[in-house]
Protein backbone atom coordinates (compact mmCIF):
# COMPACT_ATOMS: atom_id res chain seq x y z
CA UNK A 1 0.00 0.00 0.00
CA UNK A 2 1.28 3.20 -1.03
CA UNK A 3 0.46 6.84 -0.26
CA UNK A 4 2.18 10.09 -1.97
CA UNK A 5 5.26 9.75 0.49
CA UNK A 6 4.91 6.43 1.97
CA UNK A 7 4.72 2.65 1.26
CA UNK A 8 3.67 -0.19 3.50
CA UNK A 9 4.89 -3.26 3.50
CA UNK A 10 5.67 -6.41 5.31
CA UNK A 11 8.48 -6.89 7.96
CA UNK A 12 11.48 -8.97 6.90
CA UNK A 13 14.49 -9.97 8.92
CA UNK A 14 16.83 -7.75 7.64
CA UNK A 15 14.04 -4.97 9.85
CA UNK A 16 16.03 -5.60 12.76
CA UNK A 17 17.78 -2.86 13.21
CA UNK A 18 14.83 -0.66 12.08
CA UNK A 19 12.94 -2.51 14.80
CA UNK A 20 15.60 -1.86 17.21
CA UNK A 21 15.57 2.11 16.84
CA UNK A 22 11.85 2.05 17.64
CA UNK A 23 11.85 -0.20 20.50
CA UNK A 24 14.88 0.73 22.28
CA UNK A 25 13.58 4.29 22.69
CA UNK A 26 12.28 4.62 25.80
CA UNK A 27 10.43 7.71 24.84
CA UNK A 28 8.70 6.23 22.50
CA UNK A 29 7.78 3.11 24.71
CA UNK A 30 6.42 4.98 27.07
CA UNK A 31 2.75 5.33 26.12
CA UNK A 32 3.27 1.66 25.42
CA UNK A 33 1.52 -1.52 27.64
CA UNK A 34 5.23 -2.52 28.63
CA UNK A 35 6.17 1.27 29.10
CA UNK A 36 9.82 0.26 28.85
CA UNK A 37 12.62 0.28 25.94
CA UNK A 38 13.05 -3.32 25.04
CA UNK A 39 16.72 -5.25 25.01
CA UNK A 40 18.11 -6.49 21.97
CA UNK A 41 16.69 -9.92 22.36
CA UNK A 42 13.48 -8.66 22.85
CA UNK A 43 13.43 -7.16 19.49
CA UNK A 44 14.58 -10.02 17.76
CA UNK A 45 12.02 -11.96 18.98
CA UNK A 46 9.45 -9.57 18.22
CA UNK A 47 10.12 -9.55 15.03
CA UNK A 48 10.87 -13.26 14.36
CA UNK A 49 7.02 -13.49 15.81
CA UNK A 50 5.74 -10.58 13.50
CA UNK A 51 7.27 -12.58 10.26
CA UNK A 52 6.07 -16.59 11.76
CA UNK A 53 2.58 -15.17 12.19
CA UNK A 54 2.45 -12.72 9.10
CA UNK A 55 0.37 -15.51 6.88
CA UNK A 56 -2.49 -16.48 9.79
CA UNK A 57 -2.93 -12.54 10.13
CA UNK A 58 -3.13 -12.11 6.87
CA UNK A 59 -4.94 -9.94 5.57
CA UNK A 60 -5.01 -7.85 8.44
CA UNK A 61 -0.90 -7.83 10.33
CA UNK A 62 1.52 -5.41 11.21
CA UNK A 63 3.36 -3.61 8.56
CA UNK A 64 6.76 -1.25 8.37
CA UNK A 65 6.02 1.93 7.10
CA UNK A 66 9.00 3.63 5.10
CA UNK A 67 9.84 6.80 2.91
CA UNK A 68 9.36 5.64 -0.95
CA UNK A 69 12.23 7.96 -1.84
CA UNK A 70 14.81 6.35 0.27
CA UNK A 71 12.80 3.78 2.09
CA UNK A 72 14.12 5.27 5.35
CA UNK A 73 11.97 3.37 8.34
CA UNK A 74 9.33 5.28 9.45
CA UNK A 75 7.68 2.91 12.17
CA UNK A 76 5.50 0.21 12.33
CA UNK A 77 1.26 0.29 11.65
CA UNK A 78 -0.76 -2.87 12.53
CA UNK A 79 -4.37 -3.56 11.90
CA UNK A 80 -4.94 -6.59 14.15
CA UNK A 81 -8.65 -8.45 15.94
CA UNK A 82 -6.85 -7.74 19.27
CA UNK A 83 -10.17 -8.67 22.05
CA UNK A 84 -12.84 -8.78 19.16
CA UNK A 85 -14.20 -9.01 15.83
CA UNK A 86 -13.68 -5.22 15.04
CA UNK A 87 -10.07 -4.25 13.74
CA UNK A 88 -7.87 -2.52 15.42
CA UNK A 89 -5.29 0.04 14.43
CA UNK A 90 -2.13 0.59 15.94
CA UNK A 91 1.08 2.71 15.34
CA UNK A 92 4.45 3.78 16.41
CA UNK A 93 6.93 6.03 15.01
CA UNK A 94 10.48 6.41 15.12
CA UNK A 95 11.25 9.99 16.93
CA UNK A 96 13.46 11.37 14.28
CA UNK A 97 9.83 11.53 12.58
CA UNK A 98 7.52 12.70 14.75
CA UNK A 99 5.64 15.98 13.84
CA UNK A 100 5.87 15.14 9.93
CA UNK A 101 2.31 13.79 9.43
CA UNK A 102 3.36 10.41 8.38
CA UNK A 103 1.61 8.68 11.17
CA UNK A 104 -2.17 10.12 9.68
CA UNK A 105 -0.91 9.57 6.21
CA UNK A 106 0.18 6.10 7.41
CA UNK A 107 -2.86 5.30 9.29
CA UNK A 108 -5.22 6.66 6.68
CA UNK A 109 -3.71 3.62 4.21
CA UNK A 110 -4.64 1.11 6.42
CA UNK A 111 -7.88 2.74 7.32
CA UNK A 112 -8.80 3.07 3.65
CA UNK A 113 -7.99 -0.46 3.38
CA UNK A 114 -10.02 -1.74 5.87
CA UNK A 115 -13.13 -0.39 4.66
CA UNK A 116 -12.42 -0.48 1.23
CA UNK A 117 -10.55 -3.16 0.44
CA UNK A 118 -11.58 -5.25 3.21
CA UNK A 119 -15.55 -4.51 3.58
CA UNK A 120 -14.91 -3.59 7.35
CA UNK A 121 -17.82 -1.26 8.79
CA UNK A 122 -15.82 -0.34 11.80
CA UNK A 123 -12.65 -0.07 13.44
CA UNK A 124 -11.48 0.86 17.03
CA UNK A 125 -8.05 1.95 18.52
CA UNK A 126 -6.71 2.37 21.86
CA UNK A 127 -4.30 4.89 23.67
CA UNK A 128 -2.83 5.96 26.55
CA UNK A 129 -4.88 8.54 28.15
CA UNK A 130 -1.93 10.91 28.08
CA UNK A 131 -0.61 10.16 24.54
CA UNK A 132 -1.83 13.40 23.24
CA UNK A 133 0.04 12.92 19.46
CA UNK A 134 -1.73 9.28 19.19
CA UNK A 135 -5.45 10.93 20.71
CA UNK A 136 -4.59 13.90 18.20
CA UNK A 137 -4.02 11.88 15.03
CA UNK A 138 -7.40 9.28 15.99
CA UNK A 139 -9.32 12.66 15.96
CA UNK A 140 -8.06 13.51 12.58
CA UNK A 141 -8.57 10.36 10.88
CA UNK A 142 -12.44 10.34 12.15
CA UNK A 143 -12.17 8.21 14.96
CA UNK A 144 -14.53 9.36 17.95
CA UNK A 145 -13.43 8.57 21.58
CA UNK A 146 -16.08 6.17 23.42
CA UNK A 147 -14.84 5.83 26.67
CA UNK A 148 -11.99 4.68 29.25
CA UNK A 149 -11.34 1.03 29.57
CA UNK A 150 -8.48 -0.89 31.37
CA UNK A 151 -6.62 2.80 32.04
CA UNK A 152 -6.77 3.60 28.09
CA UNK A 153 -8.99 5.77 25.59
CA UNK A 154 -11.07 3.25 23.49
CA UNK A 155 -11.35 5.33 20.01
CA UNK A 156 -13.73 3.93 16.89
CA UNK A 157 -14.26 5.04 13.62
CA UNK A 158 -17.06 3.81 11.18
CA UNK A 159 -17.12 3.89 7.36
CA UNK A 160 -19.72 6.44 6.33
Amino acid sequence: MESARLRLRRFTAHDFENLRELESDAEVMKFTSLRVALSAEQTASRLQSLIEKETERAPLGVWALELKDDADFVGWFMLLKTKTETPELGFMIVRRHWGKGYTTEGSRLLVDYAFHALGFSKLTATTDPLNEASKKVLLKLGFSWMRQENGLDIFEITKL
